[in-house]
């Protein structure tokens, strides 16, 4: 590989540091990095590759799984909410996990609402199964923590049989009253107070998740500043013994 005059190669793939006479008499250190093109097309595939495969974990760890569970639990009114995608939610669920693990553990975007769709199946198949007569009863480590969450959810209570639904139905009907114009004067005011916190409460999340993102780049560009002055004292370290051989 031809390289820039007054630059030699030190042996570390992609680096190459100023090395000549010059530099040396005026105490300078430089160093830039080499990319070849090719090389930079390929890594670039690898990295998407590798940024795919990560959203499929082969398995998560018992840490990861209380604190996904723990999180999802302070936001578990925005699962429910119509108007809040599940991307945006678990997006701001996956900074959350990063931010309080302290980089024990990386998690992409889609891996919370992958892993929490798994743990709400097999919740919901344990309470399939230890509803019918008969069945032994099936425990599991997660089971209290999640039904905290959607235990009381529609889609994991079990179905309702015909004559209960007809029952109810009978005893909605017997109850059911005319309303004078007072009452749905109150009706209207209640579903006004309702949609302001409603929006009261979106807002709020938008802000907490902007805040998040915020927060998220600042540690991001901390650690690349860091990388830097590491990356900078290392190459001044080898100049420093490649000088001292030299004299």
């Amino acid at each position: 590989m031809n390289l820039p005059e007054g630059y030699s190669f030190i042996g570390i793939e992609g680096h190459f540091i100023r090395n000549d006479k010059d530099a040396r008499d005026n105490d300078q250190t430089q160093y830039w990095i080499h990319l070849d093109p090719e090389e930079t097309e390929s890594q670039i595939a690898e990295e998407h590759e590798e940024e795919s495969n990560s959203d499929k974990r082969k398995e998560w760890c018992e840490a990861e799984t209380l604190l996904l569970i723990d999180i999802v639990n302070k936001y578990k009114l925005k699962l429910t909410d119509p108007r809040i995608k599940k991307k945006t939610l678990f997006d701001t669920i996956s900074c959350d996990m990063n931010i309080q693990s302290k980089g024990e553990f990386i998690i992409t975007s889609a891996q919370p609402e992958n892993e929490w769709k798994s743990l709400a199946k097999k919740f919901k198949d344990i309470k399939d199964h230890n509803n019918k007569t008969g069945n032994a009863p099936k425990a599991w480590k997660y089971h209290q923590m999640i039904s905290e969450i959607i235990g009381d959810r529609p889609n994991v209570e079990p179905k309702a049989g015909c004559s209960s639904i007809q029952l109810s139905n009978t005893s909605n009907k017997k109850q059911k009253e005319p309303q004078d114009t007072s009452t749905k004067e109150q009706g209207v005011k209640k579903k006004s107070s309702k949609e302001g916190g409603s929006k009261s409460d979106l807002l709020s999340f938008l802000k907490t998740h902007e805040n998040n993102l915020e927060r998220r780049e600042k540690e991001k560009l901390d650690l690349l500043k860091s990388q830097h002055e590491e990356l900078k004292s290392f190459m001044e370290t080898i100049l420093k013994n490649l000088n001292d051989k030299e004299s």
